[in-house]
């Protein structure tokens, strides 16, 4: 099993897969199945993940410090947090204290392979992901945050990349005051081909120009 496939054995460490405090994503979930991660901070991907479930989800959210049973986003969790999580556990139990988030469990996860979002990096870092390709309405802080997670490696030399800003049309400024113009990053790992696989991106992207509104809700416009 590679690194970053998944075992979705509930209640288990998912052992070899692959933020500010309280930071929204753009899943929702009233759910009584979540997922605990280790986040490795070179990569802000999890390293291993293991699903609990709760049923007193007002217990949940006062763990949490949240006033909404309506859970949705991914939260960050200190050793304090991970104790009190295992005692409202079903069963209850000890949790790994290398734990440091939660979200709700998604449909997604139910693939029987790894879908790659969030772990665009690592995948990349590992050669198993030749270009990820990054495009929103500029700025907006989800985009800022991912491309930062990949400077250090851009500065080294590991990986190249690309940014194309493309301005506003008349009609897309007036619809879009918050914002300046759209921006698609792209990253690859440096080889002999990068700055062609780059172009070869950029060419099947330039039918599909970006068409949906800004997501400044740490939702994702786009993402490959």
């Amino acid at each position: 099993m590679g690194r970053h496939e998944r075992r979705l054995l509930e209640g288990d460490l998912y052992k070899d897969c692959p933020s500010s405090h309280r930071r929204r994503m753009s899943n929702t979930a009233e759910s009584t199945y979540f997922v605990l991660q280790q986040i490795d901070p070179a990569t802000g991907s999890a390293i291993a993940e293991a699903r609990i479930r709760v049923l007193d989800l007002k217990k949940l959210s006062a763990v949490l410090g949240c006033g909404n049973t309506q859970l949705s986003g991914s939260w960050e969790l200190d050793p304090g947090d991970i104790q009190r999580l295992g005692a409202i556990c079903i069963p209850p139990r000890e949790l790994d204290p290398r734990l440091n988030r939660i979200e709700p469990w998604h449909p997604i996860r139910e693939t029987p392979y790894l879908v790659h979002t969030n772990f665009e990096l690592p995948l990349m870092l590992e050669g198993r992901k030749p270009l990820a390709v990054f495009q929103d309405a500029y700025p907006v802080e989800w985009l800022t945050e991912m491309l930062a997670r990949f400077d250090p490696f851009v500065r080294s030399g590991r990986l190249v990349r690309r940014i194309i800003d493309t301005p506003f049309t008349e009609a897309e400024r007036a619809r879009f005051p918050k914002f300046e113009r759209w921006r698609r990053a792209f990253r690859t790992p440096r080889r002999r081909m990068a700055n062609r696989r780059i172009s070869a991106g950029i060419e099947s992207l330039r039918q599909d120009r970006l068409e949906r509104s800004p997501r400044t809700d740490g939702g994702l416009a786009s993402r490959l």
